[in-house]
């Protein structure tokens, strides 16, 4: 596949010969930038019961441009109830290299879960739409929504990879997805998705912590139809472009050394034969 060796780099295989990369799917970067809040202090109660969600259900505060933003997280509610380390990474990097210019951008977000990326742009300005499989999934990105006031700014609607995409108003300015390439036999549903929501100017920002082979089966997907480039996302995750994210506990850490973010990897796709307009 062409020039993924020099991006990915070393192949790493497990005892079985299979490519595996270890690594702390939360990771180490959520839990110091997502503080818990304490029942007592936010006094809150989910809009919804044991069984839609489970029995666990956690309040996290994320400040963001020196304001707090919340969440809340169901962490028995399969892979999209908490919020893992790519969203940060795209948080973070949304925000130095796109903050001022997201006012009034057409954003839709894929795989939203818990709806952190989606209201971190909505947030920025954008008008966003954030989408995952079905009606019932939405319950959490919609009332992360609510209690953060963006109804205005933010939609959360089911879409299925694959499905009819047209009532969802495509093209859209950006489509973003993070840590939606895990499961390879999703990637040819996905891929159509991303040709249905993308025009000629469409910026696709895909961020993935790779864990065996996945990541290398979808950018070799993605190579029908689109461009890719890899982001240097480097200066996001520089110790003091965290250290006003950090929680207090984590800030110590946050501020003398980086994080390890050596297995996230972040691509901007364009439709080929379209010029990319750089948002920023």
């Amino acid at each position: 596949m062409e020039g993924l060796d020099d991006e990915l780099g070393p192949i790493v295989l497990d005892d079985e010969g299979e490519e595996c990369y270890i690594v702390d799917s939360r990771g180490f970067l959520a839990e110091t930038v997502l503080t818990m809040v304490p029942q007592a202090e936010h006094g809150l109660t989910c809009p919804w019961d044991d069984k839609q969600m489970g029995d666990q259900r956690d309040l996290r505060k994320f400040i963001f441009r020196d304001e707090p933003l919340f969440f809340w997280e169901c962490p028995e509610f399969a892979c999209g109830g908490r919020v893992w380390d790519p969203a940060v990474v795209v948080a973070k990097y949304l925000e130095g290299e796109h903050g001022n210019s997201f006012k009034g951008k057409r954003v839709i977000e894929l795989g939203t879960g818990t709806g952190f990326v989606g209201i971190v742009c909505a947030t920025l300005g954008a008008k966003v739409t954030l989408t995952d499989y079905d009606d019932d999934v939405m319950l959490l990105p919609r009332e992360n929504i609510r209690i953060n006031s963006l109804e205005d700014n933010a939609l959360a609607t089911p879409h299925q990879w694959g499905t009819d995409a047209s009532q969802l108003g495509a093209p859209f300015d950006m489509v973003i997805g993070t840590d939606v390439m895990y499961d390879p036999s999703s990637f040819d549903a996905l891929h159509q998705s991303l040709l249905a929501l993308s025009g000629p100017h469409t910026e696709i920002l895909m961020c993935h912590h790779r864990r065996r082979g996945e990541l290398r089966l979808f950018l070799d997907k993605m190579q029908d139809g689109f461009r890719r480039q890899r982001i240097d996302f480097s200066s996001c995750m520089a110790p003091e472009a965290l250290s006003a994210t950090a929680t207090a506990s984590a800030t110590a850490t946050a501020t003398t050394k980086p994080f390890d973010t050596s297995n996230i990897f972040m691509y901007k796709f364009t439709k080929k034969g379209c010029l990319s307009i750089i948002m920023n």
